[in-house]
């Protein structure tokens, strides 16, 4: 598997992400996108779904690293990637309703290394992601980091997460593409 199939699987990876949890807000009744977290969904009849979405995000994320991998050595790279996805895989085991405490942990250490994937890899893997591209890297990170802040303290915190999920989202899928095209 080269460069170009690891972001063919990052985008399905996130891809899958966003139709399994956009499902799960149809499924679940009485779940309110506003003010409830994604990770509530676990909760539901369905919420055995929520452990492929997070298996989902993981692949999407263990397939960027592999992707740039195969094209460049990048080690720190990949050492803040790879702990990104083991916490997307464990956010994933740890549900919100079985053990809360670890699953909010592994979901803010996923955010915290993919926002500095964000920011690292236009530096580090500039035939990819630097010059003019760099700034796709640069905006979707401080899009997730502002909207976590504002999540916690000016909007409603489902809209927060929602808008910090689809930049790191829209990252994977970025970054996937850019693996296509070496």
């Amino acid at each position: 598997m080269g460069p170009r199939w690891a972001g063919a699987l990052a985008i399905a990876g996130a891809v899958g992400f966003v139709v399994i949890v956009g499902t799960l807000h149809g499924l679940q009744p009485g779940y309110d996108i506003v003010h409830q977290l994604m990770s509530e969904l676990a909760l539901g009849a369905y919420g055995w779904a929520m452990l492929i979405a997070f298996v989902s995000l993981a692949v999407a994320t263990a397939s960027v690293a592999f992707g740039i991998a195969c094209l460049q050595r990048a080690p720190w790279l990949q050492l803040v990637l790879a702990v990104a996805t083991l916490s997307f895989l464990g956010a994933g085991v740890f549900t919100l309703g079985e053990a809360a405490a670890w699953h909010i942990a592994l979901i803010a250490v996923a955010f915290v290394a993919t926002v500095l994937a964000m920011y690292l890899v236009p530096s580090i893997v500039p035939a990819l992601f630097g010059g003019r591209r760099k700034w796709v890297s640069w905006c979707l990170a401080a899009g997730t980091a502002l909207s976590v802040f504002l999540g916690h303290s000016v909007l409603p915190m489902g809209v927060g997460q929602r808008l910090a999920a689809a930049c790191v989202i829209t990252w994977l899928c970025f970054a996937g593409t850019r693996l296509r095209r070496p």
